[in-house]
């Protein structure tokens, strides 16, 4: 088995995940976002290019472009193969 890749959000992913996991709460969804929001983090962390679909090229030739669907969760990430890094650049979700 190969070794996992760290996943990395940005400040403000962090911040949006608060904010998103508040609002499940209060719609009495958190379970739901919860059980989402776990999927897709081992995903990324285990088959980050296989999780979701390419989007486009960065000017870093290192770095991958994906979106991934979890449920009514949608993350825009870069993989880094080569360090074996996700960086989480946005997270929404349509609760």
């Amino acid at each position: 088995m190969s070794m996992p890749y760290m996943v990395s959000p940005s400040q403000s992913v962090l911040v949006t995940l608060k904010e998103i996991a508040r609002k499940a709460r209060s719609l009495r969804r958190q379970r739901e976002f919860g059980v989402n929001l776990k999927w897709m983090m081992q995903e990324l962390e285990r088959t980050p290019l296989e999780f979701g679909e390419a989007r486009y090229a960065d000017g870093d030739p290192g770095l991958k472009i994906r979106v991934g669907f979890v449920g009514p969760v949608m993350v825009r990430y870069a993989v880094h193969e080569e360090s074996r890094t996700v960086f989480i650049g946005r997270v929404r979700a349509k609760l």
